[in-house]
């Protein structure tokens, strides 16, 4: 309001409270006729440029000056009152946000085909899935010059690979440079060359016109919980899993609502369903990792919560891999050594290797395509890292192994070993092998389809 004053803002600028300060200076700068001017913090290391911004400033006061022509408005804050009726119609979720990050928030949800609802989630309660989709969107509102997807559709249920198809063909026409590293020939995105890797060269390969009808073919999903036998199985076999009417809440969201399952010894199951459906919430129970068992009536392993089940003992019986144990493992141990971790039920070494261990360790290693057993698991690729911890929870053999997700970011050569080494074991152990393809190994006899609710 006085005309003898003009303000000079310093700002961190790195946060969305930055962006909405800064918006609303100017705005009350503008209503009163006065010039802005703004110097981020960091550029105090360099005066010339901030003398150069204090002139300029100078020098547009003296040149309204002349001209004279001020127009000074009243500036009001219209503030509306959050009421408890409004709560039923309205949520607020970023209320810090600055209108601009709105319009990016909403074309990022709408590439990333998620509901706002998301933004009110915990990441710890996001399946493997939605979570790749969530780091989509933030790659989308980031608009960055250059973007590097590995295996983009990897982890992601059908319906949404075939939104993703389109998504990433128009990508590639936009102002962001992309490269796309695919792990299945039949995920080739037609219309964008293709290049495959050999003897240290990168020869073009052919994209076939029919290979998005591949991707984008919508599986005919149930809408309800569903079983298909696969091929037969032993009969009467003993019971590993028996779940009723099992229902498992995050707030006040259903992720499991009712479900009836059974699994004997000698079954080997496929769990299938959409991202966020509950595969990876039923893996965690049935593992015994999952707090709501003991609000639900199951039998684990002939063991009920609460009623005699030792938690420790459980999963002693029990072989796991999933792709975040992939990202987070960092014990600093050789590649046998972390096979050979799969003989107790600890992630590392805690006790000496037998040569028995050792001798099997190394001999699976040879069978799986391992030419060096010493190297340091660190220096592994994420896709060695994979098909490695997957044997590590096979080795012992457990009783049950439990997969959620093992061929993510595997190429085909990959796969093909881990599917022998699955029939292999298929008479030693119960397997739970969770997957968005319709391929697994042949000894697979039983199909669970869980839906999204």
């Amino acid at each position: 309001k006085h005309d003898c004053l003009e303000l000079v803002q310093l700002n961190s600028f790195g946060c969305g409270v930055d962006a909405v300060t800064t918006d609303q200076v100017e705005e009350i700068l503008t209503s009163f006729d006065k010039m802005y001017t703004l110097i981020k913090i960091d550029e105090v290391n360099n005066l010339g440029a901030i003398r150069i911004r204090i002139r300029s400033l100078i020098a547009s006061m003296n040149k309204r000056n002349l001209c004279k022509q001020s127009v000074k408005r009243e500036y009001k804050v219209k503030k509306i009152q959050f009421t408890d009726e409004m709560k039923e119609d309205y949520t607020i979720l970023m209320p810090q946000m600055a209108p601009i990050h709105f319009e990016l928030l909403e074309s990022a949800l709408e590439l990333a085909s998620l509901k706002s609802d998301i933004l009110e989630k915990k990441l710890i309660s996001l399946s493997n899935g939605e979570l790749r989709r969530v780091l989509l969107a933030r790659l989308w509102m980031e608009s960055p010059e250059w973007a590097y997807f590995n295996d983009p559709f990897g982890g992601l249920d059908p319906e949404y690979r075939k939104h993703l198809t389109h998504v990433l063909k128009n990508l590639a026409h936009t102002n962001i440079r992309s490269i796309f590293r695919m792990q299945r020939e039949d995920e080739l995105l037609a219309g964008i060359p293709a290049f495959v890797f050999l003897n240290g060269k990168l020869e073009p390969i052919e994209v076939k016109t029919e290979t998005e009808e591949n991707i984008i073919k919508k599986n005919s999903a149930p809408k309800q919980y569903s079983t298909e036998i696969l091929s037969e199985a032993p009969l009467n076999g003993e019971i590993l899993f028996d779940l009723k009417n099992v229902t498992i809440r995050f707030g006040e969201n259903e992720i499991i609502r009712n479900l009836n399952w059974q699994m004997r010894k000698g079954e080997h199951w496929v769990i299938m369903g959409p991202n966020g459906a509950g595969k990876s919430t039923l893996l965690a129970l049935l593992s015994g990792d999952h707090p709501q068992m003991y609000n639900n009536d199951v039998v684990l392993l002939g063991m009920r919560p609460g009623q005699g089940l030792d938690v420790w003992e459980h999963k002693a019986q029990i072989g796991f891999f999933s792709p975040e144990l992939a990202l987070h493992y960092k014990e600093k141990l050789k590649l046998y050594e972390v096979l050979c971790t799969g003989f107790s039920s600890n992630l590392g070494l805690f006790q000496e290797i037998n040569y028995e261990e050792r001798a099997k360790a190394l001999h699976w290693l040879k069978e799986l395509g391992f030419t060096n057993p010493e190297i340091p698991f660190a220096a592994l690729s994420t896709m060695e890292k994979r098909l490695a911890l997957v044997a590590r929870a096979a080795i012992r053999p457990p009783k049950v192994l439990v997969l959620d997700e093992p061929t993510q970011g595997m190429d085909e050569k990959s796969r093909e070993r881990l599917f022998d080494l699955l029939n292999f074991l298929s008479n030693q152990t119960s397997i739970l092998f969770v997957s968005h393809y319709r391929e697994w190994p042949k000894c697979m006899n039983r199909l669970l389809y869980m839906p999204q609710l």
